[in-house]
Parts: structure tokens; C-alpha cells; sequence
């Protein structure tokens, strides 16, 4: 299931500070000098311009892209970030734009999986590239080799929590406790505050038996959750079911006095 946090939304800044290593024409032209006007330059430099003129535009359709994108007009960045593909087909980057974006649009599978193989071909040594590729196998129903993308992103980057993350979704998912708790794990080591991830290691942790540690977790959402209500009453709920009445009674009446 597609995630449809504003933080899974945002595109970081690395695009764009990868250009000139994207696309290493524009660096080339810089070092040369080249003219500015095609018409009146040599053959051989003509054609340096024309495709520094072709990067200039694409870098402006994906920045525009990326501003869309800060407004939450998706379909729009999404034009943009296609638009900037037309322009340099060669540049991976608006490729990885569109697929992080095209996800939440009900774009074609398929388009976003032909993006995502040119990014993640194009630059196998970053991690986000095999993360969104994994993303997009796992929407295709390809959940094998979308696991073998999510490893790879950690061997390059072993504390790529949003990798941990996803592992841990994919091995729940499989009924695969132990690596998934493992994952998910490691996501809290690298962001407590990942309350989704606690929440699922919580009931992980619950149905291997482990109520000490569920209890742990539930304690935590309760007290950090931006949803304190909720938390309070799942936690409630979690001590009742598992024969801790108890202890859930003064929580009960903390409950009512704060929100009946």
C-alpha cells in the first residue's frame, strides 16, 4: 500500500545538487567558455550549446517541478518532471522525480518501472535510486526482487532508515516476524519518532508473545503519539486483552477525564 505522508512526498534537495554530475555537459561548457549564440559558433561548439541549452531548460522544468511539489500540486510536478524527461532523456534525475511523485497520481506502473530501471542503471551507487525502484517492483507485485532493491539501498547505506523501514513492512507482511521486527528496529535506533513503525513493531511484538516489549512500545506512542486519544486507548485496549486489567484501570480514568 502506497504511503501518503507529506514526508514520503517530499523530494530532498539532492536532485538538484547532483546536476552536475547528471548531466556533466553543462560542467564541460563552463570550463570551455563556449559562446552563447549556436548560430555564430563553430560546428563542434554548436553543438556543446545546443546541449547546454537542452540542460538549462530540463533543470528549470524540474525545479518548477519541485516547487509544484512543495504546493501539493502532484499532477502538475508530474507534468513538469515529464516534461523535463523530453527535454534531456539522457538525465536520470527528472526520471526519479516522476516515479517518487507518479505513485500518488495513479500513474502507469509500467512507465514508472522503465523510469525507475534507467535511474537506478544509470546511478547504481546511490541508495534512494534502488529504494524508489523497490518501491515501484513492489507495486508491480514483483515483491522478490523489490526485497533484493531494499537490500542492496542498506548495503550501500546500512542506516537508510526508510529501507529498514520498508523491509519491515514487506517481512510483516510475509509473516516473517523476526526479520521484520529486526528492521524495525532499526528504523527507532535511527528515528524514534517514527510512530508508525512502533506501532506495527508493537503488534509484532504481541503476537510473538513479547508483551513486555509491546507494552514498551504502546507506553511510548502514548506519550509521544500527535494523536495522544488514540494511543491512550490502544494502549488501554492492549492491557485488557492481555490479562493486565490492572493496570490499565487508572489509564481508563485518565482516559475519561481527559476526553469524555
Amino acid at each position: 500500500m502506497v504511503d501518503l505522508s507529506k514526508r514520503a512526498l517530499t523530494l530532498t534537495s539532492w536532485t538538484v545538487r547532483r546536476l552536475a554530475r547528471g548531466v556533466a555537459t553543462v560542467v564541460v561548457i563552463a570550463i570551455l567558455g563556449a559562446p552563447t549564440d549556436a548560430r555564430s559558433a563553430p560546428p563542434g561548439e554548436a553543438e556543446v550549446i545546443a546541449v547546454k541549452d537542452r540542460a538549462e531548460r530540463a533543470l528549470e522544468r524540474m525545479q518548477h517541478g519541485d516547487a509544484l511539489l512543495k504546493l501539493e500540486d502532484l499532477h502538475g510536478a508530474c507534468k513538469a518532471y515529464r516534461e523535463s524527461i523530453e527535454v534531456l532523456q539522457s538525465w536520470w534525475v527528472p526520471r526519479l522525480a516522476l516515479v517518487r511523485c507518479g505513485r500518488f497520481t495513479g500513474a502507469d506502473t509500467g512507465e514508472l518501472l522503465e523510469h525507475a530501471t534507467f535511474a537506478v542503471k544509470a546511478r547504481p551507487e546511490i541508495p534512494m535510486t534502488h529504494l524508489q525502484y523497490a518501491l515501484v517492483l513492489d507495486d508491480a507485485g514483483r515483491r522478490a526482487d523489490a526485497i533484493t532493491e531494499y537490500h542492496e539501498a542498506l548495503r550501500l547505506n546500512p542506516q537508510f532508515f526508510e529501507a529498514h523501514y520498508r523491509l519491515g513492512v514487506l517481512y510483516s507482511r510475509d509473516g516473517k516476524a523476526g526479520l521484520a521486527r529486526r528492521h524495525l528496529e532499526a528504523v527507532l535506533d535511527a528515528q524514534p519518532g517514527h510512530v508508525v513503525a512502533r506501532g506495527l513493531l508493537a503488534e509484532l511484538c504481541e503476537t510473538e508473545g513479547d508483551i513486555a516489549s509491546a507494552r514498551r512500545h504502546l507506553e511510548a506512542l502514548a506519550e509521544t503519539s500527535r494523536y495522544p486519544m488514540q494511543a491512550l486507548a490502544r494502549l488501554i485496549a492492549f492491557l485488557e486483552r492481555n490479562g493486565l486489567k490492572k493496570d490499565a484501570a487508572p489509564l481508563r480514568v485518565r482516559y475519561d477525564r481527559l476526553y469524555r
